[in-house]
Parts: structure tokens; sequence; C-alpha cells
């Protein structure tokens, strides 16, 4: 693949998981690509002596596959380490930045494919391009498989389309980055660990710039998602949550769906005395969810996603609380 482009990738790894890595790692040197403008960023975060291994066998063999390679070790949270990744990338003057996780497993026309997008007429308006990619399904959550199976519209994993279209923010899965444009949008919000990918993206929404999915290609998330673990973890992310909100400015069009799942919430402790809230807020989630999902979806589709968004409201009022407690005292 020729390109007048400057491109470097960029991983992080962690400890654990190095037969994933392995995988992510081949499925890096099999990319389209030209090594004459292609270089390496790889950031060892705490990896144990087996990962460390991997990636070490890994380049001895493909160094001669990129440009430049920098590996460096580093502590600090991902949002840290991927400020590290931008600066050194605009440093060593490249054009963008392609981020891959440690275990998402890219197709061979993956990096081609978002350089394609960077060649519309627009371009200067883009500030990134993605490639979706999912745990498979048998792996993922009670509520992802649910979605995936009848959900439709806003609830559906992707757009009914095989043409690239905007979306208002993207994770780092898979995702190439205008550099030129960090200047303008910002680094990565090391306030926001775990959804940073999402908070710097709708950053650049917000400033007037796209991004841009192609769900033409659906890559491998090769990990394993329990039900139970990911209610835990959207708890305790309650007060990240609230923070980006406040930040970003999305809180206004969340606002309401936290008052009705508040309410909901505050219905149950109600039931010993009166049922009436609780079914009455249960019609009213019935009627509006109905028509976002198909098949026998339209009858278990709202109770099954009302336990995934009663955690995730919970955690919010109690990071709001702790949120605002910081702040003033």
């Amino acid at each position: 693949m020729k390109s007048s482009k400057k491109v470097v990738i960029a991983l992080l790894y962690h400890k654990g998981r190095s037969e994933v890595l392995s995988k992510v790692l081949n499925s890096v040197s099999n990319l389209e690509k030209d090594e004459s403008n292609i270089g390496l960023i790889l950031v060892n975060n705490n990896a144990d002596e087996l990962t460390e291994k991997v990636v070490n066998e890994w380049l001895n063999v493909h160094k001669k596959d990129f440009k430049e390679i920098v590996h460096v070790k580093l502590d600090g949270n991902v949002p840290l380490l991927r400020n590290f990744c931008l600066k050194k990338a605009m440093e060593l003057k490249y054009d963008y930045i392609f981020f891959v996780d440690s275990d998402v497993i890219l197709t061979r026309d993956s990096l081609k494919r978002l350089l394609n997008i960077f060649e519309r007429n627009d371009s200067d308006r883009i500030f990134a391009s993605s490639l979706p990619y999912f745990v498979p399904i048998d792996k993922d959550t009670l509520f992802v498989r649910v979605r995936t199976k009848y959900g439709k519209g806003s609830l559906a994993p992707l757009e009914q389309t095989k043409q690239p279209y905007v979306v208002p923010s993207t994770g780092m899965g898979a995702t190439l980055i205008n550099l030129s444009l960090i200047p303008k949008v910002g680094f990565f919000d090391e306030e926001i660990p775990y959804i940073e990918d999402l908070n710097l993206t709708r950053r650049a929404t917000n400033a007037g710039y796209k991004i841009i999915l192609d769900p033409s290609v659906q890559l491998f998330h090769d990990k394993k998602v329990g039900t139970i673990e990911w209610l835990k973890k959207t708890y305790e992310l309650g007060e990240i949550e609230f923070k980006n909100m406040i930040k970003i400015g999305t809180w206004k069009s969340e606002l309401r769906g936290i008052i009705y799942w508040s309410a909901y919430l505050f219905s149950l402790f109600l039931v010993v005395i009166t049922p009436i809230p609780f079914i009455l807020l249960s019609l009213i989630g019935y009627v509006r969810y109905v028509n976002k999902f198909n098949g026998i979806g339209k009858i278990i589709g709202f109770p099954i996603l009302s336990v995934y968004k009663i955690v995730r409201t919970m955690g919010i009022i109690k990071g709001s609380v702790l949120y605002f407690f910081k702040k003033f005292f």
C-alpha cells in the first residue's frame, strides 16, 4: 500500500493475555502498508515477563517492517499513556496515529480502509476514522446479546449500511487520528480513564469535526465479558461517567433518561406501599422501547435492558454526589 502520508501505529500492552497479544501483533505485521512511511510505538504498561517475551520475540522478526520503532516502559493510566503516544508521534512528524488495542485483531486491509476515508474531499474536517470491533456474541454480556439479536434503530450494533457514516464518538480499538487536529481538539483527558477515547472523540465532534465509522468490516475483539462483572464495572464507573458528561456537555441529552430511570428505581422501593408508580413507569418503558426491538425482543428487551439502565443510573447518582462533594468540600 503506497501512501504519501506518514502513519505511526500505537499499541499499549499490559500484563496477562500474552496469547491474544501475539495474535494482535501478527495482525499488525500482516497489514497492507508502505514500510517507508509506517512507524510503531509500543508502550509497556507493567507487563509480565511472558508478555514482554512475546513482544520482544515479535519485534526481532518484524522490526524491518517499520520505518522506526519507539518501545518504552511507562506507568500511569491509559489516557496518560495515549498522550505519550500522541506527543511522540507529533514530535516525529507523523500525519496520523493508528491506535490499536492489545485485544483487537486487525484485518489485512484495516489501515488501508481507514486511510481511504481521509481521501474524501472534506478530509480537513475529519478528526478520526474507525473500524468497529466486537466480542464474540457467546462471550459478551446478556445485554449485548439481546441488543445484537433483537435490537434495531439506536439499539442495533451498527447502522444497516455498508458505507462509512458519521458517529458522535468512538473507541480506540482500531482508530486512525489526524494529528494535525490534536492542537485544536486537545489531548486525552487524564482525569477520564476507561472512557478517555469517547471523551476525546466527542470533544472533536463538539468542535465541528467528524468521526467516521466504516461498518463494512467488523474486527474480532478477543475477550470475554461477564454480565455480572460488567454490571459491577458500570456501577464503579459512575463518577467518571458523570464527570465526562459534565465536561463534554452530554448531560443535557442524558438528563431525561437519568430522571426516568431514577424514578423507576425509586418506584421499586415504593412497591411495598403502592405498586402504581412502578406499573405506570413500566408501561411507559415498554411503550418507549417496544419499537426498538424485533421479535421476542419486544417482550424481553425492556426488562433485561432495565437492569443495566438502573445499575448505570445508580452509579451516576453515586458519582454525582462524590463529584460535588470533592468539588465543594
